[in-house]
């Protein structure tokens, strides 16, 4: 069984306004998948009837692949998040949950191919590296 991770709110800017707009919690990654992964993350969110929540957040020098689905509209996005330069800044709405992987540092070149410099400061498609099987 997957380990919870203790809660934290390393990153996360104003948490006691954060966690009034969602929940979070963190996952370790499996042994055969410790050497790439930090931790796998999901992000819950109820704001029917309330304004949309806009988090920022001070990032750290690593790729994260998220797959966010917002439950009341059906939209989903899946998405892969190289190395942020500026302020990451999300806005969440409605109804809706994000399912993340948090890799180490460095450690997506396997995956990506090429170094992770050439990723930084770029938004990809999960499918534009893993094919087919990233579709959403």
């Amino acid at each position: 069984m997957a380990k919870v991770l203790p809660e934290s709110t390393r990153g996360i800017l104003d948490a006691r306004t954060a966690f009034q707009a969602f929940r979070l919690t963190k996952v370790a990654p499996s042994p055969g998948l410790a050497p790439y992964v930090e931790y796998y993350w999901v992000l819950v969110w109820d704001l029917r009837g309330r304004e949309p929540h806009r988090q920022q957040i001070l990032t750290r020098p690593t790729v994260h692949m998220t797959f966010t689905h917002y439950l009341t509209s059906g939209l989903r996005r899946s998405r892969i998040m190289g190395v942020v330069r500026d302020e990451f800044v999300e806005e969440i709405h409605d109804e809706g949950h994000v399912v993340g992987v948090g890799f180490l540092p460095g450690a997506f070149r396997p995956f990506l191919g090429s170094p992770v410099s050439a990723i930084t400061g770029r938004e990809l498609r999960v499918d534009e590296v893993f094919g087919d099987a990233g579709r959403v």
